[in-house]
């Protein structure tokens, strides 16, 4: 009678490590991993602590007589970027956008820095960090403030865009 009893434990125990094993397999490789939205926000990131570190905009960007040393053939190097891509999807490095624009304190209009495939913004207008379709790149929208070394406050507002449909979604 125990033999019988020990062999129905063991068929349960077998059958309770089988399903947690089935599941989360399931879990993890049930679904493409898509990390435009990680990639949006690291490049996001990464130019604003190439333009303004403590609060004030960095002396490689702008000068102290308030002309800015950044342009857009520039900005890559300026910021330690790199947009190539893998050749894996015949990719022609058009994955990725940034644009960066500095508005003076009190005023409308400002300078506007960028690289990258501009299509990728204007495709994807809808597709902040709230939506997620999976054939619009991703874009990530932030402001951040500083003190420019001329002594008036900026407004910077940084778009970066990821769009690696292909690849991600």
């Amino acid at each position: 009678m125990t033999d019988k009893t020990i062999s129905i434990y063991w068929f349960f125990i077998l059958f309770v490590v089988a399903f947690a094993i089935v599941f989360l397999t399931y879990s993890v490789y049930g679904k493409p991993l898509d990390v435009r939205e990680m990639e949006g926000i690291f490049l996001a990131e990464k130019v604003a602590d190439c333009i303004s570190q403590g609060g004030k905009i960095s002396t490689e960007v702008l000068k102290d007589s308030g002309e800015f040393l950044l342009s857009d053939e520039t900005f890559l190097k300026t910021c330690h970027l790199n947009f190539d891509t893998e050749k894996i999807y015949g990719w022609n490095n058009d994955q990725f956008f940034v644009s960066v624009n500095f508005l003076i304190s009190g005023e409308k209009e400002g300078r506007i820095f960028s690289s990258g495939n501009e299509n990728l913004m204007m495709n994807s207008n809808i597709n902040f960090i709230d939506s997620r379709d999976r054939n619009l790149p991703f874009c990530v929208n932030r402001t951040i403030y500083s003190n420019g070394a001329d002594g008036k406050y900026y407004s910077i507002k940084l778009i970066s865009c990821a769009r690696k449909t292909e690849k991600n979604a």
